[in-house]
């Protein structure tokens, strides 16, 4: 749930002020795992940046990150608790406006 949290949070955060913002969740079952995607319509991330956004302490540069608070570990965050549930994080930009994260977690014994 944390890491739902954090995503949504860090997505309505790094919005364009003024505009509709939609997330999409949606959950599928991938083999043997469960892939939880969350897409927003923000302004995306730069290429350059979508593989270093789940460093500590990084920040993309941009006058959205500037005009906002923050350490850049929100994402950090996320790999982590992700990966303490055996769990992948990966980010890639959509073909329209905004970005999706998406957990890769294993399925559940049973």
């Amino acid at each position: 749930m944390q890491l739902l949290v954090n995503l949504m949070a860090n997505s309505l955060k790094f919005g364009p002020a003024g505009e509709v913002r939609r997330l999409t969740l949606r959950v599928r079952p991938a083999g043997s795992r469960v892939e939880v995607s969350l897409a927003d319509t923000g302004p995306g991330i730069p290429p350059r940046d979508l593989k270093k956004i789940f460093d500590d302490f990084y920040r993309v540069e941009g006058p959205l990150v500037r005009a906002s608070a923050g350490t850049g570990i929100g994402l950090a965050l996320v790999r982590r608790y992700a990966r303490a549930m055996g769990a992948s994080v990966r980010a890639e930009n959509n073909a329209g406006p905004g970005c999706t994260i998406t957990i890769s977690l294993p399925r559940a014994a049973g």
